[in-house]
């Protein structure tokens, strides 16, 4: 989305919100007042977590009858005296925004949205309805993933103000007030939450929460549907852990021909959750929770004894609650920090040991194979950069690489290959040594530089050299040489024979 558009879309809103419940932009011309009276010009923007510059979100125009109200306040206390008294005591304008940004996140609903405005509104009238706030959602979309930070904006409102007079114009004193931000921050966290018969198929429109990590817990209620009941009746929102999550509640048909005998009790949890190899997990991993008849909580416990936490891979485990239900969930474990040692740096170079496949997607798959690379003698054995990487459904480490293979029909592929050492290794001895031997058959040079430049002599296949040391350059190393000299270091051109 251009900054234009941005611009656009957040002038609309800042004009819907500041025109719809403050009550302060009017097109009546100013007339002379009594010279006590004055004018407050008040400009608000928007700056979003990340980025340098903020984006404006409107502007609005108050008069005030005594110029007191407003000299040497608190921003909180223009919302409530310099500014005629907007809202109820105790609430601002960060107040009605954040109400704004947790119905655009799903956090709460358009009814329960209108229902908390009413509460923080002086004059009824200001409140919205919930057309009013689809409107503003509508034109907010395209600025998504994103929310309002009150805590942040909140402390600039407890700072002392000092209005600046600029003009005095019929009899009218005007003040600018300094630029008032409301920031947002990028959202983190996701949770879905899917409705569901017993069968499977969709009871109602799935909801899907977002906020940051961090942010109050919310309590989302599952919708009514005539002849059932829902398991859980509430789910907990609780911002705990960034991430993408799912949740189901199911909804169970209502026996009528006894009444007062709901069956309540219910298991749920999410379906995958994702560890680090070495790290342990509780029915908390995979947020379980679990109901008795009555829809008391009861606990849950997990079998966990098909899981090897040392070996990256998938698990199923099986939650188990005190009602008696199970629940079999999958459990990631992906390599952790020290799995990494000896992983290749990325835009090193490596090249292939064994068999392999070039591959679409980390999660390698038959249909996807791009290129195949057979067991060849060192001399020949194809080479890759590294330019990232990536993991499989199960956890397993992939490097993305770039096929360097000169006048080779693969060269210039890009790709996904195993990281297994047993396949694929650093191009270059990462070592030193103490003799090596020239295995290209062409031969190769030694230089007075560790760049390979100012070359020295001609060295011929087969022929042996003392190693002193081995130096780095970028990502590439050289062998030291006995006479001061450097030759490369790379497992295809030379041979380390001791």
């Amino acid at each position: 989305m251009t900054k234009r558009s941005v611009n656009f879309i957040i002038w609309i809103l800042g004009v819907l919100i500041l025109s719809m419940s403050f009550g302060l932009i009017s097109s009546t011309p100013l007339t002379a007042k009594a010279s006590t009276d004055t004018r407050i010009n008040l400009k608000w923007n928007f700056k979003i977590e990340g980025s340098t510059e903020s984006i404006p979100f409107g502007s609005t125009s108050a008069i005030s009858t005594d110029k007191n109200d407003i000299n040497g306040v608190t921003y909180n206390d223009l919302f409530q005296k310099g500014l005629g008294k907007i809202y109820v005591s105790g609430y601002t304008l960060y107040d009605e925004v954040n109400i704004y940004f947790q119905y655009f996140n799903s956090v709460i609903t358009g009814k329960q949205a209108v229902n908390l405005l009413s509460n923080i509104f002086a004059n009824p009238k200001s409140v919205p309805s919930v057309t009013d706030l689809e409107l503003i959602k509508l034109q907010f979309s395209s600025v998504s993933n994103t929310t309002f930070d009150l805590a942040k904006v909140k402390e600039e409102a407890n700072q002392l103000v000092i209005p600046e007079k600029v003009t005095s114009i019929d009899a009218i004193d005007t003040y600018e007030v300094t630029d008032f931000m409301l920031y947002l921050i990028r959202n983190d966290y996701t949770r879905t939450i899917k409705y569901q018969f017993a069968d499977g198929t969709t009871a109602s429109k799935e909801r899907v929460v977002t906020g940051y990590t961090g942010e109050n817990p919310a309590i989302i209620s599952s919708p009514d549907i005539d002849g059932y009941e829902p398991s859980p009746r509430n789910v907990r929102v609780n911002f705990d852990k960034s991430g993408t999550y799912t949740t189901i509640v199911r909804y169970t048909k209502i026996d009528t021909t006894v009444p007062g005998t709901i069956d309540h009790s219910s298991l749920t949890a999410d379906k995958t959750a994702t560890i680090k190899s070495g790290q342990s997990i509780s029915a908390t991993t995979f947020h379980a929770q679990a109901t008795d008849r009555d829809n008391n909580a009861l606990p849950v416990t997990l079998d966990d004894s098909h899981v090897n936490y040392k070996v990256p891979g998938t698990y199923p485990v099986t939650l188990k609650a005190a009602n008696g239900k199970t629940l079999t969930v999958t459990l990631i474990i992906k390599g952790s920090a020290a799995d990494t040692s000896t992983v290749v740096a990325k835009k090193a170079t490596i090249y292939g040991l064994k068999t392999f496949y070039l591959y679409q997607n980390p999660t390698f798959n038959k249909q996807e194979r791009l290129a195949k690379y057979s067991k060849v003698p060192r001399t020949q054995r194809p080479m890759f950069v590294v330019t990232g990487y990536g993991h499989s459904k199960s956890g397993l480490l992939r490097y993305q690489v770039k096929d360097v293979n000169h006048h080779s029909r693969t060269a210039g592929k890009t790709g996904y290959i195993t990281a297994k050492s047993t396949y694929v290794t650093a191009a270059y001895y990462q070592k030193s040594v103490k003799q090596i031997k020239v295995l290209n058959a062409r031969g190769v040079n030694n230089y007075r530089n560790v760049t390979l430049t100012k070359r020295v002599h001609h060295l011929k296949y087969g022929q042996k050299l003392t190693v002193v040391g081995l130096e780095r350059h970028n990502l590439t190393t050289r062998f030291v040489l006995s006479n001061g000299t450097y030759v490369t270091a790379n497992k295809k051109l030379v041979l380390a024979i001791k």
